[in-house]
């Protein structure tokens, strides 16, 4: 288990403990009522634009833009819609843990 990992548990487990000693039930209910609204909050922002749920046309409409295609960008040398479809592939892959980045940054040199 990574330290990332652990770390989590370890909030878990912690929080768990603290909301187990509580005997109001008051308190408890607002505990769970904002959880709930953490948690539904979270999910329809993972689903909303999320590569790995959506076509590229879906996940191309949260740019608020009158979008062409074909504008070319010389910074990038490449079109506005190469540019978006690179974006869009590398946030359909999976990531990778901090680790194993500076394990890839150690290799570049």
């Amino acid at each position: 288990m990574d330290k990332e990992t652990q770390n989590l548990a370890e909030q878990k487990l912690a929080l768990a403990q603290a909301i187990f000693n509580l005997h109001d039930s008051q308190k408890l209910a607002q505990i769970q009522s904002f959880v709930e609204k953490l948690t539904d909050e979270r999910q329809e922002a993972e689903h909303e634009y999320n590569a790995k749920l959506l076509t590229f046309d879906e996940w191309n409409k949260q740019f608020d833009d009158d979008y062409n295609p074909d504008d070319y960008i010389p910074e990038y040398g490449m079109t506005l819609h190469e540019y978006r479809m690179k974006i869009y592939q590398a946030e359909k892959e999976e990531g990778m843990s901090k680790e194993h980045f500076s394990e890839k940054v150690k290799n570049w040199k």
